[in-house]
Formats: C-alpha cells, sequence, structure tokens
C-alpha cells in the first residue's frame, strides 16, 4: 500500500506546473485517442464563423465547455479574418460555474 493515500495526494499537490501544460497534455492524449472530436470541433467552428460572417460582435454560450479547448483556433482564425477580428465574447457553462471571455478588438 506504499505510495497509496497521503503520499500519493503530497506528491500531486506538490506539482507546480502551469496549467497550461496540463491543458495541453489533456487535448493531446484526447484527439490522439478520439479524433472525432477534432473533426467535430472543426465543423462546429467553421459552422459558427459562418453563421456571423460580417458582424462586428459576437457572444458564444458554450453550454459543457470543460476546458474549452476547442476556442483558441477559433479565435486565431476570427484574428485573421477580413476586415479585422469582431468583438468576441464566450460564456462557457459547465456545472454550477459561469465563465466570461471577453476579448476586446
Amino acid at each position: 500500500m506504499s505510495g497509496c493515500g497521503p503520499e500519493l495526494y503530497l506528491a500531486i499537490t506538490r506539482d507546480n506546473s502551469p496549467t497550461s501544460n496540463f491543458l495541453r497534455g489533456m487535448v493531446r492524449v484526447f484527439i490522439n485517442s478520439c479524433p472525432y472530436k477534432l473533426v467535430t470541433h472543426f465543423y462546429g467552428m467553421v459552422t459558427i464563423a459562418d453563421a456571423f460572417a460580417g458582424a462586428t460582435r459576437v457572444h458564444v454560450v458554450d453550454y459543457g465547455i470543460a476546458y474549452g479547448a476547442q476556442w483558441p483556433a477559433f479565435i486565431q482564425h476570427l484574428s485573421q479574418r477580413p476586415g479585422g477580428p469582431p468583438h468576441l465574447r464566450i460564456t462557457g457553462v459547465c456545472s454550477e460555474v459561469v465563465l466570461y471571455v471577453d476579448l476586446l478588438e
């Protein structure tokens, strides 16, 4: 039973690596094990981008956002849009927590 209980908890909580490393690793493992998710994210983002083509303000509500790993590529796509990026607000709803990300032009 060595390494269980308090020893394991202390080893995990002493890890001071940035959250971005954790998220990057989780996304990589997830996409490698379930590539269909990558395709659904891509087509979902293309559909959202087409729905508000030319809009100057966009508010997206993502129910079940989890880590929000699908949004960085979408934000990069918007930043390269002809005519400049729109004002973007992403509201992520995950359980009882509501996250607001407001990106100004």
